[in-house]
């Protein structure tokens, strides 16, 4: 039995409970502070509440840890329901501060319960009242201060001086930084695991696996937050180099990833950060130092090349990187190689077989090349497979052979051109500018047409893509270029109404320019299309055009129809003239006949007085009348 009268020395971390009749003290010892009451109902009711609102605020802290990564990652000023949920967490957190004024606590050198307030206060001012605080205050609604500033402000001086308010209205970033001082809270989840290990009635093996999982969670999901974070720091128009815009799941891109659903975003993140702490490590180093080490042996040798002379840096360093310097099997000897030579390119670029393999009788450097990885490289880099075809053709000597092998590599080059028009058409028919920008980055023409003369351009207007328009025209490409019907890009986004890319390409020059001007608004006015006539006319079409008519054609001989002995003569398949004289004349001209009265005869040898009387496709014939 203990006896206590003023003070209570230090227990252990097992609840006591001690109850003197005599001087009707009761002892308890609960959270991490021992606390001393006199035994009555309002002393025993408050000490019970404390213990719920130490679960109350510890429910509120585990919230606030694992949400403020998210916030921090995800959102740019949070969303109506989860602002009035944060203000609540923030409310409670408050209150929380005010309690820690009243809280007694234990003496470090004597053991002893302090209960004076101005003790208690100054020891919580000195210790964890500033981050408390600053934990609680409004972050989020400080950060969207600058924009309505921003909305209100810039509306009136905008005019009067632009340069101030541009630095008025920018958003501080590091404001939002600010949230991660609410990680301290975290500390409380730490405390309550440490009491559950130190609790004898639950198995500690299990708590320290539970803890275990937990703090992994957590590193991941404030990793995958942060890594999402860095992917948002760029403007839109650059997504396609971020980590998750350039990902890609099958046929599905997340180029556009900020409009992708919450929890599809989260769940990337989180997959993209587990991904990344499994596989860095000692295999990435490795992979580092081979590479180096390929670049150091084999790359300055590579560049003297024949067959690379030209090639970009980029596409050399590839190379090095999917060589191997291996030598496989042995056989007879067939040619001498010098330095800065290759061997098999013939086979390897034009897909022929090849009898030969290396061997090298002394100690050298070779680098064999895997015809898989090649062409991977050469899809990404398909300006300096051209110039690898070229200096193949180059290389070698003009004979029947190199003639036949020149024809064989023709078609090999016609045949990644025509793929590459497919991919760039194709990227612009999905709307992909990032890939656009690549397969341009790395050599493709964007002038270059498709089967029906469609280039990326006309793909782009039809599909009223405003970003890959004004990034095509940015790429100097020919704007007015029509297709094997007559479509140019501007004809294509007037009919399929996009006035916006319509007004990018009447701002570069584009014309409405067609075969048959008047054919068009006569086609459309038969339609009662109103809506694509007015889009034509304010794109430039002229109104007064009028449709050609059909031309109509007839074949003349130079000899009657009825002289049977005279020798007949080759005709002359000529357009019917606006008038009779016209088709003699022409006629004429044709057989080289001089001056005379000269007419028209049909089969029937009728004269033909008038030019409206000959239908297409007549027979006629060109008679000297005496």
């Amino acid at each position: 039995m203990i006896f206590c009268n003023s003070s209570i020395t230090d227990f252990s971390n097992v609840s006591v409970q001690l109850l003197l009749r005599s001087n009707k003290l009761k002892i308890f010892y609960g959270h991490d502070l021992l606390c001393l009451f006199r035994e009555n109902n309002s002393a025993i009711q408050e000490w019970r509440w404390y213990v719920v609102w130490t679960h109350f605020i510890l429910i509120w802290a585990v919230y606030s840890s694992f949400f403020t990564p998210l916030e921090f990652g995800f959102f740019r000023g949070l969303p109506e329901n989860l602002f009035l949920l944060d203000i609540a967490g923030q409310l409670a957190f408050l209150l929380d501060i005010f309690i820690r004024f009243f809280l007694p606590y234990r003496h470090t050198h004597s053991y002893r319960l302090v209960y004076d307030r101005r003790l208690i206060a100054l020891r919580y001012l000195k210790s964890r009242f500033i981050v408390d605080f600053l934990g609680c205050s409004p972050w989020d609604a400080i950060y969207k201060v600058p924009h309505s500033l921003q909305s209100e402000y810039c509306m009136t001086i905008t005019d009067l001086k632009p340069v101030y308010c541009d630095q008025v209205c920018v958003r501080k970033e590091p404001i939002r930084y600010m949230l991660w001082i609410r990680l301290s809270r975290a500390l409380r989840v730490t405390e309550f695991f440490e009491k559950l290990e130190k609790d004898i009635r639950i198995n500690y093996l299990f708590i320290r696996i539970v803890k275990l999982l937990v703090v992994e969670y957590y590193c991941t999901h404030a990793a995958g937050c942060i890594f999402y974070y860095l992917a948002t720091t760029l403007p839109p128009s650059k997504e396609g180099y971020t980590w998750i815009g350039s990902l890609q799941m099958g046929e599905y891109r997340f180029s556009n990833f900020r409009e992708i659903d919450l929890w599809k975003r989260y769940i990337l993140s989180l997959y993209f950060s587990v991904v990344t702490m499994v596989t860095v490590g000692s295999i990435d180093s490795k992979r580092i130092k081979d590479r180096e080490i390929s670049e150091k042996l084999y790359e300055p040798f590579i560049k003297e090349v024949f067959l690379f002379k030209g090639c970009s840096t980029g596409f050399i360093k590839h190379i090095v990187e999917v060589g191997r310097g291996k030598n496989d099997g042995t056989g007879d000897s067939f040619m001498d190689l010098q330095t800065y030579s290759s061997f098999g390119e013939v086979s390897f670029l034009c897909n022929t077989p090849q009898p030969y393999t290396i061997r090298v009788r002394e100690l050298s450097r070779v680098l064999r090349l895997d015809k898989r990885s090649f062409m991977e490289i050469v899809e990404i880099y398909f300006s300096d497979g051209r110039t690898i075809l070229n200096n193949l053709l180059e290389g070698k000597d003009a004979n029947m052979q190199n003639e036949i092998l020149e024809s064989d590599v023709t078609l090999y080059i016609g045949k990644l051109e025509s793929e590459l028009a497919a991919r760039l058409n194709c990227a612009a028919y999905n709307g992909d500018l990032y890939r656009l920008k690549r397969l341009i980055g790395a050599g493709a023409d964007p002038n270059r047409t498709d089967y029906d003369g469609r280039s990326p351009l006309h793909i782009a207007a039809s599909r009223g893509y405003e970003d890959i328009t004004g990034f095509l025209i940015e790429q100097k490409v020919e704007i007015n270029i029509s297709d094997k019907f007559g479509n140019t890009p501007l004809l294509e986004a007037i009919k399929h109404g996009h006035d916006k890319v319509t007004c990018l390409l009447v701002g570069a020059g584009a014309l409405l320019s067609m075969d048959d001007a008047g054919c068009f608004p006569c086609m459309t006015v038969a339609r009662r299309d109103l809506d694509l006539l007015n889009r034509a006319l304010a794109g430039g079409i002229d109104p007064n055009a009028k449709s050609e008519m059909w031309k109509e054609k007839c074949t003349v001989f130079p000899f009657h129809p009825w002289n049977e002995k005279e020798e007949k003569r080759r005709g002359v398949v000529l357009w019917v003239a606006q008038s009779m004289n016209e088709l003699i004349k022409e006629a004429k001209e044709q057989f080289e006949y001089g001056d005379g009265y000269w007419c028209i005869l049909s089969e029937d040898a009728a004269k033909i007085p008038d030019i409206k009387m000959i239908s297409n496709d007549q027979k006629l014939y060109l008679v000297n009348e005496p």
